[in-house]
């Protein structure tokens, strides 16, 4: 299958732009995932650069104050596996955050081994302080794409992953 044009694509990070056209990695769905994985990470890096307030959170700690916001009470093998990761890096990452106050951990009514996860005052502020602007703007717009392209591609990509992500 052809490569598109490359000199047609324009795009604010040079780094993200094939080196080799025809190059057969760059074939690779998920090769071409990955490299969209990446320059998405550093456009939410660059906005949290750009805000002091949102005290350096990552990516992973986002995802995860909106998995904790989205069901509180939960657990930390549930917000890993919303988010999609593994129960020992969502172990660490709700650590950090417990750490940073934007997460309480509460032994279960239910089941005293397990602890639920509510957000702090802190967390919750922090989510809303940073969710506008990675629901908005150059994370969502997917430039260079239209908008018809982007709403198919963002279809595309819940068809693909809808089986991996938990009721």
């Amino acid at each position: 299958m052809p490569l598109p044009d490359h000199e047609a694509i324009v795009i604010n990070d040079a780094s993200a732009l094939p080196s080799e056209p025809g190059f057969w990695l760059h074939e690779l769905p998920g090769h071409r995932v990955r490299r969209l994985h990446q320059r998405l990470v550093a456009e939410f890096n660059a906005i949290v650069a750009r805000h002091p307030a949102f005290d350096g959170v990552t990516h992973m700690q986002f995802a995860a104050l909106a998995a904790i916001d989205y069901r509180p009470g939960c657990d930390q093998a549930s917000v890993a596996r919303l988010i999609g990761c593994d129960k020992v890096t969502g172990g660490q990452l709700i650590e950090r955050m417990v750490e940073r106050g934007w997460v309480s951990r509460v032994i279960d009514p239910d089941d005293r081994r397990a602890r639920a996860l509510h957000l702090t005052s802190s967390g919750s502020a922090m989510l809303a302080r940073v969710r506008p602007h990675v629901t908005h703007g150059s994370l969502v717009d997917l430039q260079p794409l239209t908008e018809t392209e982007r709403a198919t591609f963002v279809a595309l990509l819940a068809r693909l992953t809808l089986p991996l992500d938990p009721a």
